[in-house]
């Protein structure tokens, strides 16, 4: 008989640690809250927004009411990647990771921006480059690239506005981050900046009356643009300012064969022929 109790009361704890197994563990639920508006602040409406669980990948897709909001409800504790879907008229960056727990309503803004208005800031960006407003040009592009991290014309306006400025270093890396969003436009790009940020270099020094440094420039952008038939002209110019002419034309000839259309270069060698003559009958002149 106490054998018999004994497993009767063995069953029963059996049965209670079973029963408080199948107790389902409450899970925290959390809401997102956002609130989408335009680069101007105003409301937008029937806006897509998408919110994906980083851990996971699982998403939802809801679209903004009236007032520009929208609630993603029901949320498992985690990290949140909250973005605009399927856009059509704006521009918009993912956000910054979210952490959610703990039974929390989360708000959260986001700025979309219209294509109008990124244009149109491209566009200025562009005009202050031909009206030699380089700061502005840099200005204008670096504001493009804030709202619209993965467009690469925000960033090549940004190199154009260094490298008018002669800024090699910073020129490069905004071109090449362009190209890196967009190879297919703008990797061959990479080297007319470069080249135009090195030439601006070498105008400073021949300014400066430094011909020396300014054909090093120039030799600089041979090693980027091999034959290129401008730096071989450059150069050649800056040996005739140094009254160099054997040099001069020497290279004047390598800007003649790397274009052999260019009719000013040709007068350009008529010329420094002309100078260099009249050195050497000055050196066969009896004193």
């Amino acid at each position: 008989m106490k054998s018999l109790t004994n497993h009767k009361i063995g069953g029963l704890v059996v049965l209670s640690f079973l029963a408080l197994a199948m107790v389902p563990v409450a899970q925290a639920k959390n809401t997102l809250r956002c609130t989408v508006v335009d680069e101007a602040g105003n409301l937008l409406e029937k806006q897509e927004l998408r919110v994906t669980l980083t851990q996971t990948g699982k998403e939802w897709k809801r679209k903004t009411n009236k007032k520009g909001e929208v609630q993603f409800k029901g949320l498992n504790d985690g990290t949140y990647q909250i973005e605009g879907h399927e856009l059509q008229d704006y521009f918009a960056k993912p956000s910054d990771p979210v952490e959610l727990s703990g039974n929390v309503t989360h708000p959260c803004n986001l700025t979309f921006v219209s294509l109008d208005y990124m244009n149109g800031l491209l566009q200025s960006g562009l005009q202050a480059v031909r009206e030699k407003n380089y700061e502005i040009a840099v200005d204008k592009g670096k504001e493009a690239v804030v709202l619209s991290p993965d467009t690469a014309q925000g960033y090549y306006v940004v190199s154009i506005g260094y490298a008018a400025q002669g800024m090699r270093t910073e020129a490069e890396e905004a071109v090449t981050k362009a190209a890196e969003i967009d190879p297919e436009n703008f990797q061959k790009l990479v080297t007319t900046i470069l080249v135009t940020a090195i030439g601006v270099q070498a105008n400073q020094a021949e300014s400066n009356g430094d011909f020396d440094a300014a054909i090093g420039k120039y030799e600089e952008i041979l090693q980027i643009s091999p034959n290129d038939a401008n730096a071989y002209y450059n150069i050649a110019l800056a040996h005739g300012r140094k009254k160099d002419y054997q040099q001069a034309l020497e290279f004047i000839d390598k800007s003649i064969a790397a274009n052999p259309a260019d009719a000013e270069v040709r007068k350009m060698k008529a010329r420094l022929q002309d100078l260099y003559l009249k050195e050497m009958d000055s050196m066969l002149e009896l004193k």
